[in-house]
């Protein structure tokens, strides 16, 4: 099965609720579902944004919380993070997600990650219009 990564906005009480809800109501949470995505790979790439190497200090996401076994995790992306998201330009999509996917913990096709920073740009952008956060709802 992989890793799950959920990942959509809310509010942080909803996004609390979000791994005990057997259904995700759409008025609830604006979700995108990948896998084989982590906080690694979302970290990597704010630093491929800023130009930078990865810092595990500056370019992580934030943790809200984990399963008793670990098996399960909440993290939320810094609002620095999702205002970068959100202002990425249509013409540099491309280039980003070639640079993201020759990094050492993905390895994909950069084709195969466009998709993805779209969706990324576009839930960012809802965040910051509703005043709500981004989060990213990983399973094992």
């Amino acid at each position: 099965m992989g890793i799950l990564a959920d990942i959509f906005v809310s509010t942080e009480e909803d996004a609390l609720l979000y791994d005990s809800l057997d259904e995700r109501p759409t008025e609830r949470y604006d979700v995108v579902l990948y896998k084989r995505l982590t906080s690694l790979e979302f970290g990597r790439l704010w630093a491929i944004i800023d130009g930078e190497e990865w810092d595990v200090h500056r370019h992580m996401l934030r943790n809200i919380s984990h399963g008793d076994e670990g098996e399960q995790w909440l993290e939320v992306f810094p609002a620095e993070l999702v205002a970068k998201l959100a202002g990425l330009p249509d013409d540099g999509m491309e280039d980003l997600s070639n640079a993201w996917g020759k990094t050492e913990e993905l390895q994909w096709d950069g084709a195969l990650l466009l998709p993805v920073l779209i969706d990324l740009r576009r839930l960012a952008n809802a965040a910051q219009a509703s005043n709500r956060g981004m989060y990213l709802w990983g399973s094992l």
